[in-house]
């Protein structure tokens, strides 16, 4: 459960990382160095600042990380939700002696109903 949700907050991490250098490909403040370490040419066209965000969000890589992210927040869920059910079930025990105590308590009634000559 831990590494997944490590792993979670790194692929996390790791887009916000990614998005800046998308932010920074968009805007044409790229580096030829950082370029060629993606494998990128230079993006062809001039985009205003304020549209540079949503030229990021509808990136394809940065579309494929946060489904990623997306993936891996269902699985951390999903042991989130498995944990609370254990821990809301109580020790396997438990049952077991809630079980005992009603018997023994049904016991006790229906020999006070003897008593008094109740059925």
């Amino acid at each position: 459960y831990t590494t997944e949700k490590l792993l979670l907050r790194k692929l996390e991490a790791d887009l916000k990382i990614y998005q800046q250098i998308k932010y920074e490909y968009y805007a044409g403040e790229l580096a030829e160095e950082d370029l060629r370490e993606h494998g990128w040419e230079p993006f062809p066209k001039k985009v205003l600042r304020a549209d540079i965000p949503r030229h990021v969000d509808s990136d394809r890589q940065v579309i494929e990380r946060t489904l990623k992210i997306a993936h891996q927040k269902e699985k951390v869920d999903f042991c989130d939700a498995i944990i609370k059910s254990l821990r809301d079930r109580g020790s396997p025990e438990r049952p077991v002696n809630q079980r005992r105590d009603r018997a023994d308590e049904s016991h006790t009634n229906g020999a006070a109903h003897e008593e008094k000559g109740d059925p």
